[in-house]
C-alpha cells in the first residue's frame, strides 16, 4: 500500500464536513456512470485533488503505473501495467500527494461497492520537488 496516499485520503475524509457516506446525488437519484476527474497536470510531491460521481460508497481508488520496456538488440518494445490498490474511502474526492518520479506514466482507477469503476485520463508525472520521493529509493 502507497503510505502517502493512504494517509492523505484518510486524512481529508475525516476533515471534510462534506463527508457523507451517502450514495445518492442531491437529486436524491443514484448515479450509475462512475467517472474520475483530476487536474490537468500532476506534480511530484505536489497535493491534487481528484473526484468522482457519486454512486455506492465505498470506493477503491487504485493506481495503475504503465511501463514501456525496451529489449536490448531487439527493435521490439513491451508494454506493461502494474495496478496498485491504495485507499478506501467513502467520500467522492481525494487530495494526493504524489509520489511518484518524474517522467512516470500513470492511470487512477475508481471503483465503487457495486463493481463499477472508471479510468482517469494518463498523466506522465512532471517535476515538481523531491523531499516526498527519498522515502522510495
Amino acid at each position: 500500500m502507497r503510505i502517502p496516499i493512504a494517509l492523505a485520503a484518510q486524512l481529508q475524509s475525516s476533515l471534510s464536513s462534506s463527508s457523507s457516506s451517502s450514495s445518492s446525488s442531491s437529486t436524491g437519484r443514484i448515479e450509475e456512470n462512475l467517472s474520475i476527474s483530476g487536474p490537468s497536470i500532476l506534480r511530484s510531491c505536489i497535493p491534487s485533488t481528484f473526484e468522482w460521481t457519486s454512486t455506492y460508497s465505498p470506493y477503491t481508488l487504485s493506481l495503475k503505473q504503465h511501463h514501456q520496456i525496451k529489449i536490448q538488440n531487439e527493435e521490439s518494445i513491451i508494454e506493461e501495467e502494474e495496478e496498485e490498490e491504495m485507499i478506501l474511502i467513502t467520500d467522492t474526492k481525494v487530495t494526493w500527494i504524489t509520489d511518484i518520479k518524474p517522467g512516470s506514466n500513470i492511470t487512477l482507477i475508481i471503483k465503487d461497492f457495486k463493481g463499477n469503476s472508471a479510468e482517469s485520463l494518463n498523466w506522465i508525472i512532471e517535476q515538481g520537488t523531491t523531499g516526498c520521493l527519498d522515502d522510495l529509493n
